[in-house]
């Protein structure tokens, strides 16, 4: 059986090893979930990949394709381990600004994110380039608590909404950059409907571990084929 393993720092991790067993039913989910450290984005990047080669280290070359369910440990280390360890397949998640503004319209998208992920050079690169060549406002939510607070099982409708509360909606995009965030996805839409459109990755990574495993049609739940329709794309 083929086995992909997940790694992540809490909730989020468990989320996506869940969606990937849901969707694709004929491969081994190995999951390395680090609830001791979490939430990651609170270490410097040469402590991230101390941190994830040593969670990981056991099974490098043991497992088809490692996934990093994190954005800030794929900015930290993906690029990082895959000149390390060449001959094991790497996949995480990333930012992807430039595919969102092609596939969607909106004067703003709104990031909910982590302060590591949105200091870091590329984000900032892709927002002033989306600001000023396509006149877009991206925005930073000011929501780093949520990690803590989803892992810990305390987020509630009234601390969504005090968060974002200053924030004067309309038809805009917001992108759950934060695996744990799916979490509260259905809440984000029901509190906010027709005024925004929250995105998330999980659909996306999933495509990438098809490709990565070499699957087909052949491989998808049947009860998931309007969800997988574009994966072989």
């Amino acid at each position: 059986m083929l086995k992909v393993l997940v790694f992540d720092s809490g909730w989020g991790g468990e989320l996506f090893a869940d969606y990937l067993e849901n969707e694709i039913g004929i491969i081994d989910v190995i999951r390395v979930i680090d609830w001791h450290n979490s939430p990651h984005e609170e270490f410097d990047e040469e402590s991230l990949r101390a941190l994830t080669e040593y969670m990981i280290c056991p099974y490098i070359g043991r497992v088809d394709i490692i996934v990093l369910a994190s954005y800030v440990v794929t900015e930290a280390t993906l690029d990082w381990l895959r000149e390390r360890y060449p001959g094991q397949k790497f996949l995480g998640f990333e930012i992807r600004l430039f595919s969102i503004i092609h596939a969607n319209y909106s004067k703003r998208i709104l990031i909910a994110s982590s302060k590591f992920l949105l200091n870091r050079p590329k984000y900032l690169m892709a927002k002033r380039h989306i600001e000023s060549v396509y006149g877009i406002q991206v925005i930073p939510l000011d929501c780093h608590e949520w990690t803590k607070l989803i892992d810990n099982g305390n987020m509630t409708d009234i601390i969504i909404r005090q968060t974002l509360k200053d924030y004067d909606w309309r038809k805009d995009i917001i992108l759950l950059y934060n695996t744990h965030y799916l979490d509260i996805k259905p809440r984000l839409e029901e509190l906010f409907g027709w005024r925004v459109q929250v995105e998330d990755d999980f659909a996306y990574m999933l495509r990438q571990v098809y490709r990565a495993l070499r699957l087909n049609h052949a491989h998808i739940n049947p009860t998931n084929l309007k969800t997988c329709q574009n994966v072989f794309d």
